[in-house]
């Protein structure tokens, strides 16, 4: 046996587990326990590190500022005891036990643990297994605890059952007698809010003028427009099941929604505050370069123009190649866009195609997902490897995610169906649309805005366009 000395100063360190689900002694019990052993071993104390609720496991993936500053100490050799409620306190990651263990090896720290009511010495073999043992006993038991939850929570999303937090809308039921989650239903007072944020979103009105009239925050309105619990579906490790519980909105409301926030050419740095039709739409037919606005100082009065002191043209913002007044391209853009929308046959010619193209590629989707789950089955069962179900995931996988995106994509914007309503007030709904709308639906319709610049020779009149230095090229689909 190997002579230690005798403890002279002593390091205390409380932590309450992160799992409030535990009954366990708080950090103020663990102190006064500790406090009492010192007193009865005469050691005085040096340090006490109390630590908030944080999970020593390693799935927690937050630091313990307290552990580590206990960690510094003991290689300084600021005490020469470790008082612990029980090992599982300290921490439960194999590799960083046991490189506490070997610190305290090394500086002839002892470790007590109140729990064992017992003082274990590392630099004694017998006493640094036993130790160790413990440590990876703790971390046994923290694999266990995750497969545990891992499971339960797969269970409950194959099942549809709410599981975290409420999503914005909804509120939870409970048991009266047990507190057992029955499950979720609409809010009364937050659901109108959701059904609103979609219907306004789908209208064209800017997130920024969607949190500005409803009171909420962008945060709000963003994870609403995202989050598929409002169609009644659950995510869980990126799979989507059906739930138990009221949807707040149609799934077509919802997906078309995804198929605006998903497009590329949405743009995303100040979409509340677009002012301007065909800025960063239109470019020069000189060198491609986007068009932008610029203001330029008029010679007459104009009230209509600014207050008569400036008025906004597109200009080319590589070399200014080509410049045209705003008022006159927004005029003659939106007449083109009435008129194509105002023919009889376009509105059963986009939607049809596009409800078809939804429905192919959500079959597409269902029908890759049975297969994958044919050869999850099959590996459950044992008739399939590990790495042969790695290599079918791996082929199927990034398949489901590209025909979930077509189906999100081919579905029609919303403010565009509601254009292609076969009505004869085309052109006084889409004077009614906010800017960020018709803009939405210039993308959809037009391929590019080609504005040439001004030829020799070549003038317009002041109400008036030059309609040869206009291109505007039509989508084929």
């Amino acid at each position: 046996m190997v002579e230690t000395a005798t403890p002279r100063t002593a390091g205390i360190y409380a932590r309450v587990s992160a799992d409030r689900r535990k009954q366990e002694r708080s950090v103020d019990e663990q102190e006064v326990e500790a406090r009492r052993v010192c007193a009865d071993a005469g050691w005085s104390i040096a340090e006490v590190y109390r630590e908030d609720p944080i999970s020593a496991s390693r799935f927690s993936g937050k630091d313990r500022p307290e552990w580590a500053r206990l960690l510094a100490d003991m290689t300084t050799g600021r005490f020469d005891v470790l008082v612990l409620w029980e090992s599982s306190r300290g921490d439960r990651t194999p590799e960083s036990w046991l490189g506490m263990l070997s610190t305290a090896r090394d500086k002839g720290t002892a470790v007590h643990v109140v729990s064992h009511e017992r003082t274990y010495d590392p630099r004694v073999p017998r006493d640094w297994k036993a130790l160790a043992d413990d440590g990876l006993d703790s971390a046994y038991e923290s694999e266990k605890t995750s497969l545990r939850v891992r499971r339960t929570k797969a269970a409950s999303a194959v099942a549809g059952r709410p599981d975290g937090r409420p999503p914005f809308g909804y509120r939870r039921r409970y048991d009266s007698t047990t507190g057992a989650l029955l499950g979720q239903e609409p809010d009364p007072e937050t659901a109108p809010v959701v059904r609103e944020i979609f219907r306004q979103f789908v209208a064209g009105t800017p997130i920024l003028e969607i949190v500005r009239v409803l009171k909420v925050t962008r945060a709000i309105v963003t994870t609403t427009l995202h989050n598929p619990a409002h169609i009644a579906h659950r995510r869980h490790n990126g799979d989507s099941y059906p739930a138990d519980w009221e949807p707040l909105v149609d799934e077509a409301t919802f997906y078309a929604v995804q198929r605006i926030l998903s497009d590329p050419a949405r743009r995303r740095t100040r979409p509340g505050r677009t002012t301007h039709l065909l800025s960063y739409l239109a470019t020069c037919g000189a060198c491609g370069a986007h068009l932008s606005v610029r203001y330029i100082p008029t010679r007459t009065a104009d009230r209509t123009t600014n207050q008569g002191r400036s008025r906004p043209i597109y200009v080319c913002k590589a070399g200014s190649h080509a410049a045209i007044r705003e008022d006159w391209l927004d005029r003659f853009v939106s007449e083109l866009v009435v008129a194509r929308l105002s023919r009889p046959d376009i509105y059963p010619a986009l939607t049809a195609a596009d409800d078809t193209a939804v429905v192919a590629a959500r079959g597409e989707a269902e029908a890759l997902r049975a297969r994958m789950e044919e050869f999850i089955d099959s590996a459950a069962k044992g008739e399939l490897s590990a790495v042969a179900l790695a290599r079918v995931e791996a082929r199927l996988l990034p398949q489901i995610a590209d025909a979930e995106k077509r189906a999100t994509l081919a579905a029609t914007p919303p403010v565009l169906r509601q254009l292609l309503e076969p009505r004869a007030d085309v052109a006084e709904r889409w004077a009614g649309l906010p800017i960020a709308a018709r803009k939405d639906v210039v993308r959809v319709l037009i391929d590019a805005i080609r504005v040439h610049p001004t030829s020799l020779g070549r003038t317009s009149s002041y109400n008036a366009i030059d309609e040869r230095r206009v291109e505007v090229e039509w989508r084929s689909s």
